[in-house]
């Protein structure tokens, strides 16, 4: 089976997130399983997204409670709109993560995608499940979803405690864009946060 580029780009993504923020995160000791801190704080999800993907977040606060914080980084052009966002325990530790594409196929935006997508699993859950649980959902179902005008989604709990949801759809909008695709990641601690 051939291996797509998105496939790619989200592994190799998420596998250098990963690895930068054990090195750069020391507030918490690092799980010997997967090699992430128990801590992620947004200045080191920041710094590690800028080291790999050449480009600094822009994060804009979102919303603040008691127990959490969420932030939202947009990058827009002619071709797509992509959003990362971010969930933060109240002592700032990264517990969510989101990654939202909204654009048109087949426009070269695919490996945004996939790098989104990597960076949005690196801080919380495990790598493995990319090719394991993602992809193949990513390759069949949302493929059929596009090519029947239809909407996908799924969600399951995995091995580490994280939750995850995938959507995707394909619709006519007035901005021209038919594909959105988000991919979320909740880690127990944050599974009274969000609903």
């Amino acid at each position: 089976m051939k291996i797509s580029a998105r496939l790619i780009a989200c592994l190799g993504v998420a596998s250098l997130l990963a690895l930068v923020l054990a090195g750069c995160t020391s507030r918490r000791p690092v799980s010997e399983i997967n090699h992430r801190p128990d801590c992620v704080s947004l200045f080191s999800y920041s710094s590690v997204i800028e080291q790999v993907m050449n480009v600094r977040p822009e994060w804009e606060m979102i919303s603040r409670t008691a127990k959490a914080y969420q932030f939202q980084w947009v990058i827009e052009d002619e071709g797509g709109t992509h959003t990362l966002s971010a969930t933060l325990t109240s002592d700032g530790c990264v517990c969510a993560t989101a990654a939202s594409s909204h654009f048109s196929m087949g426009s070269g935006h695919e490996k945004m995608v996939g790098s989104l997508e990597g960076a949005a699993i690196a801080p919380v859950s495990e790598l493995n499940y990319a090719s394991t649980w993602l992809e193949p959902k990513i390759t069949f179902s949302c493929s059929i979803a596009y090519l029947f005008w239809r909407s996908y989604e799924v969600e399951t709990a995995m091995r580490d405690g994280t939750t995850w949801k995938l959507s995707c759809s394909r619709h006519s909008g007035a901005d021209g864009y038919n594909s959105l695709y988000t991919l979320t990641i909740i880690a127990p601690a944050c599974a009274d946060i969000i609903e």
